[in-house]
């Protein structure tokens, strides 16, 4: 009824039960939609947030929601998916079959896997998250998982992986390796991201990342922090990844002949 029109909310609500649901919009509901898409703008950010969070962690098919948003006009206020949605080069198309292919991932990582596969290799991902009003920590983590590269179909090596968990970001500490996983298998759509992740499980469960050499060993060493200090400490986790040394002793062995040179 026109009383729709009474709460703007209602719009993104409408966008992200169609996701949920598997519903496309009446004509006529798309009308009332568009004829308040003004008042987007006195929608607080966080109900903002709410709303777009449940359209992509919850739904079956989030890309039914993204044609929410488009059928009401109210993806103009969303200028990344408006771009996308205009682009004409598949873009679109290919955004929204990332997003369903991710809808299948587990539940805890839902919502980020898809936002993350919708906006991978996409630097409209920070701007996108941030009109949505999302919180500082699920921007960051879905604006840097789409930021990392694909990986090729190869098996990795071991110290590929390592590389890959440390430039991933973390959450509660943890490098978000589930998360990537669930972004790669959508945006690939083929088992590549096994590999990967099979091997970062046995990684973290030997706790191999921690730096086995560390500021406190140059210091005991007679170094004072500077522009060296960090030079060799990287050089040392390099070879560490490496497997050139495995235990805190071996290490030390290594920056000491590291630093004779």
């Amino acid at each position: 009824s026109a009383a729709f029109t009474e709460d703007p909310t209602r719009v993104l609500r409408l966008a992200q039960f169609a996701g949920r649901f598997g519903m496309t919009i009446h004509p006529e509901t798309a009308e009332l939609a568009c004829s308040i898409s003004d008042k987007f703008s006195a929608i607080a950010s966080d109900k903002v947030w709410k709303e777009m969070r449940k359209l992509a962690g919850k739904s079956v098919q989030p890309s039914l929601g993204l044609q929410a948003l488009a059928d009401t006009g109210w993806i103009e206020h969303f200028p990344a998916l408006s771009k996308a949605e205009k682009a004409g080069d598949g873009t679109w198309e290919k955004m929204a079959a990332a997003a369903d292919r991710a809808a299948f991932s587990p539940e805890g990582i839902r919502s980020t896997a898809v936002l993350a596969a919708m906006f991978q290799g996409n630097p409209a991902a920070k701007s996108f998250m941030a009109g949505c009003g999302a919180p500082n920590e699920d921007r960051d983590l879905v604006t840097a998982l789409a930021a990392v590269p694909l990986p090729g179909t190869e098996a990795p090596t071991r110290y590929q992986v390592k590389t890959l968990l440390r430039a991933l970001p973390a959450r509660a500490g943890t490098p978000a390796i589930r998360e990537w996983g669930a972004m790669v298998a959508a945006c690939t759509a083929d088992e590549r991201a096994n590999l990967w992740t099979a091997v970062a499980e046995e990684i973290l469960a030997a706790r191999e990342l921690p730096p086995l050499v560390t500021g406190q060993h140059l210091i005991a060493g007679g170094m004072k922090p500077g522009k060296e200090f960090k030079v060799i400490l990287q050089d040392c986790l390099d070879a560490q990844d490496r497997g050139e040394f495995s235990d805190e002793p071996a290490g030390l062995k290594w920056m000491e002949g590291r630093t004779a040179r």
